[in-house]
């Protein structure tokens, strides 16, 4: 009996070896694929931004989302091309490919901000409010009211906004389903609502909808539209709005002209419009070469190809090409073409001794950039401390704003200047006499201090 126990026992130890060797051999382990990679990546902007994602792994497909929701291999867009992010959004991608095991879901956030000044700021946050602060003689705050005010509040009932614009006196907004708003002085035509009645809060431009870019000269406001086409009102004396005549309109009309357009600037009367093949035509006011030696306005700036942004000051133009230059034109008494001498010029000439250059930004008598390790140049006019050097004396080339890294966009005033750093904060320096730098006080500022919001 034991021996029949002991083969009886070591008979089914065997069986049970055999049957756990069946059970626990080798599974083929699937391969990960890999996750996918933004460009450009995650982070704060001032405009518009096409992102392309891509996956390391061949044959991977890819899906991704926009409204926070997680992406599948089942659930999402699937990817085909680069994704327009137009307002502040958060994307999020997974990678995935047959007998591979699914990368991990990538996310990332894309803010978009916007900043533009003269006496007085408007200004978009991330969260798409609007906020103003400064001047207000003309409403142009926004608030109900024509009380000047030294720091920043929310313009009352805004919310889902993209982009701001600010002339001297009024104010301009653009939402992200693309109607444009506007609000206080309206002379010349400005707030576009067919009157020229003054405003103190903020009302919808009448029949312009799919607007993607909006900038304010002195007295008129110019769109572009996601077709591609110029829309302007307000004053036209110089013809910068573009439509053939020198007549001010009181609401939108097309500039038959151009096309194929993808940002624009508006200087004090003049205007420039950068185009999807990096060509920039020019209109409006020629009387320091602004223009850029354009024969037959509205038409393309001789010599400028490549192009990628545009700014405008108050009688002179700014254009960067995608090698990283800057390319300058028209007046230059204050030193603002940044060539070392106060001698205006319409051929558009390289300013000298920038490293490669990712951001411009131009203030009435001044210029600003911002190279590609976040720091910032300024030149030209000084006498409210803009150029941001603690010292009121101009620059005929561009210097360091020494106290500022991190920054992605600059934007230039009257006599001010503000700039936008990576870590959400956004800072100002120059003249503040109606409290537009946005610190709570009224007291100039050579040097960049936080905004207080």
């Amino acid at each position: 009996m034991r021996r029949g126990r002991l083969v009886i026992v070591l008979a089914l130890g065997h069986l049970l070896f055999f049957a756990g060797c069946v059970a626990t051999g080798d599974v083929p382990v699937k391969p990960l694929v890999e996750g996918p990679l933004f460009d450009p990546p995650p982070g704060l902007s001032t405009g518009i931004r096409k992102v392309t994602i891509a996956s390391a792994t061949p044959d991977a497909t890819i899906r991704y989302t926009t409204d926070g929701s997680a992406p599948s291999e089942t659930e999402g867009t699937v990817y085909s091309g680069p994704v327009t992010i137009k307002a502040s959004t958060t994307l999020k991608a997974v990678a995935y490919r047959t007998g591979w095991t699914a990368s991990p879901v990538e996310s990332g956030d894309y803010g978009r901000v916007s900043l533009d000044c003269g006496n007085h700021t408007v200004a978009v946050k991330s969260d798409g409010t609007v906020w103003s602060w400064g001047y207000n003689y003309n409403g142009q705050l926004g608030d109900g009211t024509t009380a000047n005010r030294a720091s920043p509040a929310p313009v009352p009932g805004l919310s889902g906004f993209v982009g701001a614009a600010a002339g001297p006196n009024h104010s301009i907004a653009l939402k992200g389903d693309g109607t444009v708003w506007s609000w206080g002085n309206n002379s010349s035509g400005e707030l576009g609502d067919g009157t020229s009645a003054n405003r103190s809060t903020p009302a919808q431009v009448p029949g312009l909808s799919d607007v993607i870019a909006v900038s304010s000269g002195a007295f008129h406001v110019v769109a572009v539209k996601s077709d591609g086409s110029v829309w302007a009102w307000g004053r036209n004396f110089y013809g910068q709005l573009g439509d053939g005549t020198t007549a001010d309109s009181r609401v939108p009309v097309r500039a038959p002209a151009l096309s194929g357009a993808v940002d624009v600037a508006a200087g004090h009367s003049h205007t420039l419009v950068l185009r999807g093949d990096g060509t920039v035509w020019a209109f409006g006011n020629d009387s320091y070469g602004q223009l850029g030696g354009v024969a037959a306005p509205p038409g393309p700036v001789p010599g400028i190809s490549g192009a990628i942004a545009v700014a405008a000051g108050d009688m002179f133009s700014l254009v960067l090409t995608g090698d990283g230059k800057v390319w300058a034109f028209g007046e230059n008494t204050q030193g603002q073409r940044g060539d070392g001498t106060v001698t205006s010029r319409p051929a558009p000439a390289a300013v000298p001794g920038l490293g490669p250059v990712a951001f411009i930004g131009a203030g009435v008598f001044h210029s600003l950039a911002v190279l590609g390790d976040g720091s910032v140049r300024a030149w030209g006019h000084n006498g409210g401390g803009q150029l941001g050097t603690g010292d009121t004396t101009n620059r005929r080339i561009p210097i360091p704003v020494n106290v500022l890294t991190g920054v992605f966009a600059v934007e230039g005033g009257s006599f001010s200047s503000f700039a936008f750093r990576s870590d959400g904060t956004v800072w100002a320096w120059g003249d503040n006499s109606f409290g537009q730098l946005g610190d709570g006080t009224t007291s100039g500022r050579p040097r960049p201090v936080p905004i207080i919001w």
